[in-house]
């Protein structure tokens, strides 16, 4: 009887561990591209990319060069099933900003590392145009943004908590 308990629990370990595997495979294909890391921010601090054209500015986590293509990844530390619109919008800016600094190279995708799955994502004239139709709403914003949520906990990393007047936490001096 023992010996059959711990077969049945050998084979739901073993076939867990092939789960995993294959799992860690799928997400794996698309997590670190293939190349040469030209340009990081994740364990070393990058300098900001600027381009002049579109007037935008931005510090992917990676830039891996693969022939003539260039490849921004961006690591979230957060679970998601699909990628976040910000995310996307912030992709689209990078796409922009390495297509001006780098002419003659192309950007044809970038990937968006959750912690759970990643995501390859195409660079369109829909996402190209998703960005400048954002980045000219914001330049035309007038007056302080009103604060989208309820949640005191989207206040604590907040880089502007101290000065904001529409700040969920109290901010000791």
């Amino acid at each position: 009887m023992n010996y059959l308990i711990l077969s049945i629990l050998a084979a739901l370990f073993l076939s867990s561990i092939v789960i995993l595997i294959i799992s860690l495979r799928r997400n794996a294909k698309d997590a670190v591209p293939v190349g040469s890391m030209v340009y990081g921010d994740l364990h070393s601090k990058g300098t900001t990319m600027r381009s002049r054209t579109y007037g935008l500015s931005g510090k992917p986590d990676m830039v891996v060069r693969s022939g003539r293509n260039l490849i921004p990844y961006e690591y979230k530390n957060t679970d998601s099933l699909k990628p976040r619109e910000g995310h996307l919008v912030q992709m689209g800016a990078y796409f922009l900003i390495l297509e001006d600094l780098n002419p003659g190279m192309k950007v044809p995708y970038g990937i968006i590392k959750y912690r759970n799955s990643a995501f390859r994502v195409p660079n369109s004239s829909q996402l190209r145009g998703k960005v400048l139709y954002v980045t000219q709403l914001i330049r035309n914003n007038v007056g302080e943004p009103a604060r989208n949520h309820e949640n005191p906990m989207k206040c604590m990393p907040c880089s502007f908590r101290e000065m904001c007047a529409q700040s969920l936490i109290i901010v000791q001096k």
